[in-house]
């Protein structure tokens, strides 16, 4: 399968995630375990290759990416992922989900033409998946983040798929 992976567009979603990391600090609480999404998704993301959506695989509603990919993941037998993701022909960091193989290559329902990078938390746990989990988003969702941020996510809930970032 062909790669579509931008390097550039890789640097610019862990620049981004540490510039969140770093400026949403000032807002955190000392008790909680992550102090934001982004220094959660700094600590257990991964990166993820671009490709073309399989045949196989529907296109599903726009902007739903979070329900289209958990939905997805299940249908189809892949990990589901929430994180960041740099739009085809766009320079902007995006909150999005997709779904991955497991060998990390990106299966991205949501969007017609896939993203130049996507860089995410790979999550195993399916209680944990939107719709699943009676949330919007897993990481996204702010009743639902708030907890997670506070304990972590569960042992076991994250999966080592993908390529950790560059420190």
């Amino acid at each position: 399968m062909q790669s579509l992976l931008d390097a550039e567009a890789e640097a610019s979603l862990i620049a981004y995630a540490k510039f969140l990391a770093t400026f949403n600090r000032t807002l955190a609480k000392s008790s909680f375990r992550w102090q934001n999404v982004a220094e959660l998704v700094l600590a257990q993301g991964r990166l993820h290759t671009p490709a073309p959506l399989p045949g196989h695989i529907d296109l599903l509603q726009p902007r739903r990416c979070f329900l289209n990919s958990a939905w997805t993941a299940a249908e189809h037998h892949l990990l589901y992922v929430e994180g960041w993701a740099v739009p085809a022909g766009f320079n902007l960091q995006l909150e999005h989900a997709w779904c991955v193989t497991p060998d990390g290559t990106v299966v991205d329902p949501t969007w017609e033409v896939p993203g130049t990078a996507y860089f995410g938390v790979p999550i195993l746990d399916r209680d944990l998946w939107p719709g699943l989990a009676g949330c919007e988003a897993t990481l996204f969702d702010i009743d639902y983040m708030t907890d997670l941020l506070h304990d972590g996510l569960p042992e076991g809930a994250v999966a080592d798929i993908g390529r950790r970032p560059p420190a």
